[in-house]
């Protein structure tokens, strides 16, 4: 599967989980997750590079920090886990 398709499958799953998508000038896209009063907040992040996911907790991809994941042969669920154990 090519890098683009596996992250249209994986910002589709996240917006079935309510996160919110975006993509802010300089045009690199990233998720939010939703307020859920638990392990998640509104500031927690996916971030899609050209070829890398980034994980952040704050609003900056500055500090956000790469999932070493080949998202095009990784299960949706693995990369979930990784997100939710980063």
């Amino acid at each position: 599967m090519a890098y683009k398709q596996a992250k249209g499958q994986l910002r589709g799953h996240l917006e079935s989980l309510g996160w919110t998508m975006r993509s802010p000038t300089p045009k690199i896209p990233h998720a939010t997750a939703p307020d859920d009063g638990n392990r998640y907040s509104d500031s927690v992040r996916v971030w899609f590079k050209p070829q890398a996911l980034y994980v952040g907790f704050t609003g900056s991809l500055g500090d956000a920090r790469s999932v070493h994941l080949d998202i095009r042969e990784t299960s949706i669920d693995r990369i979930m886990y990784a997100v939710n154990t980063f």
